[in-house]
């Protein structure tokens, strides 16, 4: 499991919040809009326009 955001407090605070609750996933800072994201990803959760790249990074096979 990944969360991702723009913003480093963001994901730090995402960090502690899924950590009380015994989820560890991988958590990065990186800018919604690059080119490269770190991995594929099974879904887009609350985002107000997706950027292609993120489509791209979709894992097809889990989509739906």
């Amino acid at each position: 499991m990944t969360t991702l955001d723009v913003d480093p407090y963001l994901t730090e605070a995402a960090a502690e919040r899924l950590g009380r609750i015994g989820w560890h996933p991988a958590v990065v800072t990186a800018d919604a809009g690059a080119d490269e994201l770190p991995g594929t990803f099974d879904r887009i959760v609350s985002m107000p326009r997706i950027p292609a790249s993120w489509l791209a990074a979709l894992d097809a096979a889990d989509a739906w």
